[in-house]
């Protein structure tokens, strides 16, 4: 039984991520970071599992936006 797809970061994505852990980090307190990083880990559990409940942008119907909370958003194209 198939669980899910498999998720591949960009190299900028990767890039991008990487840089705002380390904005977080001189920002925000151990436990929001981990928090952070709890909320993209089960955002990519979610996005693996039901890649198209995510709805399309309109600029790029490719690109599906996923809302982790009010202030975080993972876009994810196929």
């Amino acid at each position: 039984m198939n669980n899910g797809f498999k998720v591949e970061w960009s190299e900028e994505a990767l890039q991008n991520f990487n840089y705002t852990i380390q904005y977080l980090q001189e920002n925000w307190s151990e436990r929001e970071i981990a928090r952070f990083v709890q909320d993209v880990n089960k955002g990519i559990a979610r996005i693996a599992k039901f890649p198209l409940a995510n709805p399309r942008t309109y600029q790029n119907a490719a690109v599906r936006r996923y809302i982790m909370t009010k202030i975080h958003t993972m876009y994810l194209s196929a």
